[in-house]
């Protein structure tokens, strides 16, 4: 993409997972009967209305599920390793400490990508903070299944005081957590406070790689504030799913705000349908190393059974 420098094009991840379709029966998510009898059939049209919104979580822990935590062999995890990479590789690499994800529209798997990138990079032992900077459609709390009202909003609107508070820890060895918490009415003038440059400050004095997960670019202003505090902006783009010339347009925002962009995520790709020709190699070369993985893993079981 023209304008872009530093880590250029720097991974294609697939989506790994099984989606869930409309079409599917309720019975199979809540564990109701045949759906065909009198009393099914006054009480499906009740059912489906009741577990509608559950539906919609559960197409969200689907799509935005920690691939590199839970599948780490597979060809996602792999994807964001290489974004990993890319990043460390870029020319003056140590100063990116704190990174801005961001995309053009929503639904571009940005989310998935700070997520995904946080959980890589705190596996090479770096002291890791992924910060849910979306104080308008925030997420993060939903991947790492974390509920508490307590986030960075509360931190700026000073209902605490302590960046201690909004801290979470994970699962994930050597990762932590800011949640947004409440969501706040006035998000563009928290990004742009004194307190979010304060908060930013702490956390870049407490860990070794902070990422952000901010909004859209062509949806609010939010995302350029934030990114501009940062040291350089990973931009992630969904394959077929904007004009080039819509993705180019946002680039361009992003450049002539003066925020240095570290290279684009081209997510989303389908590696069996009709573009695959161009990815095959860096489909192919994936399955080859996964193959020797698993055979080498299954040796000892296999020794151990023939003893």
């Amino acid at each position: 993409m023209p304008g872009c420098d530093g880590a250029g094009v720097v991974a294609a991840v697939g989506p790994g997972v099984t989606r869930v379709r409309e079409g599917d029966r309720v019975a199979l998510f809540c564990g109701v009967s045949c759906g065909e009898c009198d009393y099914c059939a006054r009480a499906f049209p009740i059912i489906k209305k009741v577990t509608a919104h559950f539906l919609s979580e559960l197409r969200f822990v689907f799509r935005h599920a920690p691939q590199a935590h839970l599948h780490p062999q597979s060809n996602a995890a792999e994807g964001f390793r290489t974004l990993r990479a890319a990043i460390a590789l870029a020319p003056k690499a140590d100063r990116y400490r704190v990174l801005a994800v961001t995309s053009t529209i929503p639904a571009e798997g940005k989310s998935l990508v700070a997520s995904n990138l946080s959980i890589v990079v705190a596996q090479t032992g770096l002291k890791t903070l992924l910060v849910d900077a979306d104080l308008r459609r925030p997420s993060v709390h939903k991947v790492f299944r974390l509920q508490s009202p307590i986030g960075l909003s509360s931190y700026l609107t000073e209902k605490v005081g302590s960046v201690d508070e909004c801290i979470h820890t994970t699962e994930v060895p050597h990762l932590d957590v800011v949640c947004c918490g409440a969501v706040p009415s006035s998000p563009s003038e928290l990004a742009g406070s004194k307190r979010m440059t304060q908060f930013l400050q702490e956390v870049r004095n407490r860990y070794d790689r902070v990422v952000l997960d901010c909004p859209p670019v062509s949806a609010v202003s939010d995302p350029l504030i934030i990114a501009s505090l940062s040291d350089g902006v990973v931009f992630v783009t969904k394959f077929n799913k904007i004009r080039r010339d819509h993705a180019r347009k946002t680039v361009q925002r992003i450049q002539n705000a003066g925020i240095h962009i570290l290279g684009v995520v081209l997510n989303d790709i389908d590696f069996d349908g009709k573009d695959s020709y161009y990815y095959s190699y860096y489909y192919y070369q994936n399955r080859y190393y996964l193959s020797h993985y698993s055979q080498t893993n299954a040796e000892p079981e296999s020794q151990k059974a023939k003893v």
